[in-house]
């Protein structure tokens, strides 16, 4: 279609069925031929592209709408880029919604199969050195009894797992406890702060009054005393807000500060 409503390029259109105002009715079109760039809307076909859509505008050079004439999809003009939901889609995909204080679901991918194990899966790939779809990264929804876990993937193994009870499994599919951790080999967690004057480590707490903490101040902490060690480089093991056991770093410092200190609180 041209700007003033002309038709070219097309099959067979049956007599009377192209208005005066170029509206094509009652009717179904059988385009033959590749359309081009300089084409402001073009419907064509070749064997090896299928259907063929081509336009430009300033917005968009295509724009599907629904029947209340609301954009649905836009390519802006001049990218490859698709937008649902926006006209100005600066990435491949670019999903957009307007859902003011709840959590939209803009994206849903379905596995309508119920056996246990089954699920939905989205994969990253980042490198073009094997083409096989067992490389990347994946996030994937899957099936437990009635349920669903979050699963991460890595090289097409599992990595980690949140199941639906919110339990969180490192090396683990059926985790126990609130965070299950399982490897074959040495299995290490580590807290570790970047900044002198802080501290690492982690709590576990009972309730208000029952706790354990491990942790390690450092090397320019100072001005907290420990079973006789005021100071920095410590690591410290205390329940219910007693120091139990102290390890100084700081060494022996002329006898007066060993490099182990047991504290017990009675």
């Amino acid at each position: 279609f041209d700007t003033s409503g002309n038709v070219s390029g097309l099959g067979t259109v049956a007599s009377g069925a192209i208005t005066s105002s170029g509206v094509i009715i009652g009717t179904t079109v059988e385009p033959s031929g590749d359309t081009s760039s300089g084409d402001n809307a073009a419907i064509g076909y070749t064997s090896a592209e299928g259907l063929i859509l081509t336009g430009q505008g300033s917005t968009s050079d295509v724009t599907i709408k629904n029947d209340a004439d609301a954009t649905v999809i836009s390519i802006p003009t001049g990218t490859s880029n698709v937008g649902i939901g926006t006209t100005s889609a600066a990435h491949n995909l670019e999903i957009v919604a307007t859902a003011s204080g709840s959590v939209n679901d803009s994206l849903q991918i379905r596995n309508n199969a119920t056996a246990s194990g089954t699920g939905s899966r989205l994969r990253f790939i980042n490198s073009t050195d094997d083409n096989s779809d067992t490389n990347g990264a994946a996030i994937a929804s899957v099936r437990n009894v009635n349920d669903n876990d979050l699963v991460f993937e890595t090289e097409n193994s599992e990595a980690m797992r949140i199941d639906h009870d919110g339990k969180v499994g490192i090396g683990v599919t059926s985790p126990a406890e609130v965070l299950d951790i399982e490897n074959s080999v040495t299995t290490k967690v580590k807290a570790k702060t970047t900044t002198s004057t802080a501290l690492g480590g982690f709590e576990a707490h009972g309730n208000a009054s029952s706790y354990l903490k491990v942790f390690q101040y450092g090397s320019a902490a100072g001005g907290t005393t420990f079973g006789g060690v005021t100071g920095n480089n410590q690591a410290l093991i205390e329940a219910q807000a007693v120091s139990s056991v102290v390890f100084s770093t700081q060494g022996n410092d002329g006898g007066s500060n060993p490099d182990f200190i047991f504290a017990p609180q009675r």
